[in-house]
């Protein structure tokens, strides 16, 4: 099917107005099958044009041609996808090196499929009043995975002239370290993204532990002592709990048991479950996890509390409290909105927006950091910056530029198509990135050197200006005389 020109318009009215162009123009485009499977990657310059198209346009009113550098034929995705690019370079989030827009190649311009669109994403966005949110839990370094939520959550902050909120998720402290926190930090400032704030949900654990109070005295949560082998097998069975129908007032002698600092060892076997429906379709509502015992000493509070939030508990309070208005999660998670909002609903708070968009996979790599860490511990590699590794810190020493990692997950965008990135596009962004500044260096070791003397250049030190680079003109000095090696 023949692609249209700018607008919906016929191929007949497109060769109608070509017709009236000159030979050379009309050499550009031959009507054969050929042409016309390739029709949308055709671009012809206006200076080509030696006939006066304004005429043809008033002599056939239904084609619009822009006034522009370019004739695009194009259908409607690539209209949009141009769109959208043009979008990312006047925010700044996309080098014109990779503007394919500016390329008068055919083949670079068919790259515009791949641009993702980030304008009129999110819902009931108000400029100047979005605020965003990355909650890394600080338990292992930030990977490329993690890059792409900081950076959606950055860009479109900034893009709607808000704010974004670096919050740690430390609400395990079995698994977390000042360690890990300080390197987040570092790793969001290498990324250029610079938080309005930095919170811990730490931070707010009192004000946490009193709505679960709150909700055990209305009956809506429970206290439970069920091994978690056979919590886990009752749940995918749709098996009630045998303290389910505890008494509230049961329920709450135990939770303030398990709230003091020296609680009693027959209380540290017991979690708070949310009662909502233990036969529920989906899984992860059958009556989740909310809080949990825990003897170990927190990075960051050390042994105030003993008691700990699940992040599907904390993390719709801590949204209202930071009045966070929209909340970016991958769809991987899809199946724990209801329970997001199930915990909004019983402690009457409002409803924020929700925007789900893709997990970043990579081919061949794990990114996971509970794995990640499998590595480290058993000494596999040097570090969490190894340059094997899918870390910031790992892909930036091995070589990655912090301009090509944005521009990559710009090009990613907020789609909800799942995916599996190759690692060979990426670095051929970044030799995109590269290339023009890198220097051209050429050396002889001194074992394998050979003196040459010329005869006709004098002993003195001259200069010359030589290019560093064929096609970018920044020049270097050689120095040089009668001797070389």
């Amino acid at each position: 099917m023949i692609m249209n020109l700018i607008g919906k318009y016929k191929f007949k009215e497109i060769k109608y107005v070509l017709n009236n162009f000159s030979n050379t123009s009309k050499g550009n485009f031959i009507n054969n099958n050929n042409n016309k499977n390739n029709f949308k990657s055709f671009l012809t310059n206006i200076n080509q044009i030696k006939t006066n198209y304004n005429d043809i346009i008033k002599q056939n009113n239904k084609i619009n041609i822009v006034n522009s550098k370019y004739f695009i034929f194009s259908n409607k995705n690539t209209i949009n996808n141009v769109k959208n690019i043009k979008f990312l370079l006047n925010q700044n989030l996309i080098s014109e090196k990779n503007y394919f827009f500016y390329s008068k190649n055919m083949e670079d311009n068919k790259k515009l499929k791949d641009v993702a669109n980030f304008e009129n994403v999110l819902p009931n966005a108000v400029k100047g009043k979005v605020v965003t949110r990355f909650p890394p839990e600080p338990s292992g370094f930030l990977h490329i995975g993690h890059a792409k939520a900081a950076m959606l959550n950055y860009h479109y902050s900034k893009i709607y002239e808000g704010k974004m909120i670096l919050r740690f998720d430390d609400t395990n402290p079995a698994k977390e370290k000042d360690e890990y926190v300080e390197n987040i930090k570092n790793d969001l400032k290498s990324m250029e993204i610079i938080p309005d704030r930095v919170t811990h949900t730490s931070d707010y654990f009192d004000v946490l532990m009193e709505w679960m109070t709150k909700l055990i005295k209305e009956g809506k949560c429970y206290c439970d002592d069920t091994v978690q082998e056979v919590m886990r097998d009752e749940r995918m069975k749709g098996i009630p709990s045998k303290n389910r129908d505890n008494s509230i007032e049961k329920n709450l002698e135990i939770w303030e048991k398990m709230c003091q600092k020296n609680a009693p060892e027959e209380v540290k076997t017991f979690c708070v479950r949310g009662k909502i429906d233990y036969k529920h379709k989906n899984k992860c509502l059958r009556d989740p996890v909310f809080y949990r015992f825990s003897d170990q000493t927190h990075h960051k509070v050390g042994d105030k509390y003993k008691v700990f939030p699940t992040y599907d508990f904390c993390c719709p309070i801590v949204d209202y409290i930071e009045e966070i208005t929209h909340t970016l999660r991958t769809n991987e998670y899809a199946d724990r909105i209801p329970m997001y909002k199930w915990v909004l609903e019983a402690c009457k708070l409002p409803m924020n927006e929700i925007y789900e968009y893709s997990r970043l996979n990579m081919i061949h790599t794990v990114l996971s950091k509970r794995n990640l860490r499998w590595f480290v511990d058993n000494n596999f590699v040097d570090g969490w910056n190894d340059p094997r590794f899918p870390t910031v810190q790992g892909i930036i020493r091995k070589g990655l530029t912090v301009k090509t990692l944005k521009e990559f997950m710009m090009a990613q965008g907020p789609s909800k198509n799942a995916n599996c990135q190759e690692w060979d596009k990426l670095w051929a962004m970044n030799r995109n990135n590269i290339d023009p500044v890198a220097k051209r260096l050429f050396a002889v070791t001194d074992e394998n050197k050979v003196e040459i003397i010329l005869d006709n250049v004098n002993d003195e030190v001259q200069k010359v200006d030589v290019d560093w680079h064929q096609k970018v003109k920044i020049f270097k000095i050689i120095r040089y005389n009668a001797n070389i090696i």
